[in-house]
């Protein structure tokens, strides 16, 4: 009896990375100082301890020293604005405890975009801390918070972007949703403001 023996076709095995998490602290043109994070595809940022922002990443962290100062806590001390830039993935991003203007842009996927603040603001003109939020196209959860003892503390922009997306305020936020295509989904939660 011969047997045929035949070989398989080759066979690759597909597998994907992260890009590679990009934290820049650095003066912008117009002299403020501003901290950046690019390719934030699970990322929490937020204040570590007085003169240190801490950023997680899948479980790495990186810490960036922006200032000594043990009276400002919280604050972000000796940076003016934040920027995190997502991917076209699944990204989510968690910002906490801003008091200064901050821009989330995630781009395409389905992502979670969280912003909370405790803390009160001092920086715009307003007096507000102006949070621009951009979710992109596709299916986005965006949730904005603030301190109920900081009634004020946020003036939040969201544009959901395409997609049916679940957008939630909580606190006392001055905000203005933008929607687009899609069955978008919106809770106030009224009790405190």
């Amino acid at each position: 009896m011969d047997r045929l023996i035949e070989s398989l076709e080759g066979r690759r095995m597909m597998s994907t990375t992260l890009p590679t998490l990009d934290v820049i602290l650095a003066v912008a043109s117009d002299g403020k100082t501003q901290l950046t994070v690019n390719n934030a595809a699970r990322v929490k940022l937020q204040q570590f301890a007085p003169g240190t922002v801490q950023v997680t990443s899948g479980g790495a962290q990186t810490e960036v020293f922006t200032g000594d100062d043990v009276n400002n806590h919280g604050t972000f001390l000796g940076v003016d604005r934040i920027v995190i830039t997502g991917t076209n993935g699944d990204d989510s991003v968690d910002l906490n405890d801003t008091d200064i203007p901050a821009s989330i842009s995630t781009g395409n996927g389905l992502d979670t975009i969280i912003l909370f603040s405790s803390a009160p603001t001092s920086v715009s003109t307003s007096g507000l801390a102006v949070v621009n939020i951009n979710g992109g196209n596709q299916n986005d959860t965006i949730i904005v918070a603030a301190d109920e003892d900081n009634p004020g503390s946020i003036m939040a922009l969201i544009n959901a972007g395409n997609g049916s997306d679940i957008i939630g305020v909580s606190g006392p936020i001055s905000y203005t949703i933008i929607g687009s295509h899609g069955s978008d989904t919106v809770v106030i939660d009224s009790s405190s403001l």
